[in-house]
Parts: C-alpha cells; structure tokens; sequence
C-alpha cells in the first residue's frame, strides 16, 4: 500500500492525475485535507508538550538539583520525556497513514 501511495504521488508531481478519481474530489484535494489536519493535530501536541516540558523542568529543578546549570535537566530525564511524547503519537500516525494509503 505505501508503495503505491508513493507512486500515486510520485504520478501527481509529475502532473498526472491519477485514474481513479473517488468520489469526484481530486486525489491531491483529499491528501491536502488528511495532511492539513495532521498539521494542526500534531501543532496542538506540539504546544502541549512544550508546556509539559517546562513543567518537568521547573519539577526537575526543584527535585535534583545539582551541577547542572539553571533551565537544563538531565540528559537522560529529557530523553525519556520525548520518548513518551513519540510513543503517544505512534498510533495516531498509523491511523492517518492508513487512511491516506486507503484514499488511493
């Protein structure tokens, strides 16, 4: 299915429309609308988390302070905040890439 995908997109750079047009909407104007509010789901995450993150880093702060400079936490603390951050946006991304690759 990707594969496909990608060659269907691939077709539309080149100025092709695909020879499956769903339900009389162009290919192009339902994968702009599917990336577009994949857009604004992960820019809500993005604010999201950053707040969550300052958060952590004031709590952090706080907790265990120790040599490292004001406003910066450990490395390995950081890296498992974004880590959490990334496996809450797994399924979600799977869904949006399964129904763009079920568009074509």
């Amino acid at each position: 299915k990707i594969n496909k995908f990608c060659n269907h997109t691939r077709s539309l750079t080149t100025g092709e429309e695909p020879q499956n047009i769903l339900s009389g909407k162009r290919y192009i104007t339902k994968v702009r609308k599917e990336f577009t509010d994949w857009n604004s789901f992960l820019d809500k995450n993005v604010s999201n988390f950053q707040d969550f993150l300052s958060d952590e880093v004031l709590s952090f702060e706080e907790s265990y302070r120790g040599r490292e400079l004001p406003g910066f936490v450990n490395y390995k603390t950081f890296e498992t905040l974004v880590k959490n951050e990334i496996v809450k946006l797994e399924e979600p991304s799977i869904q949006k890439l399964t129904t763009v690759t079920d568009q074509n």
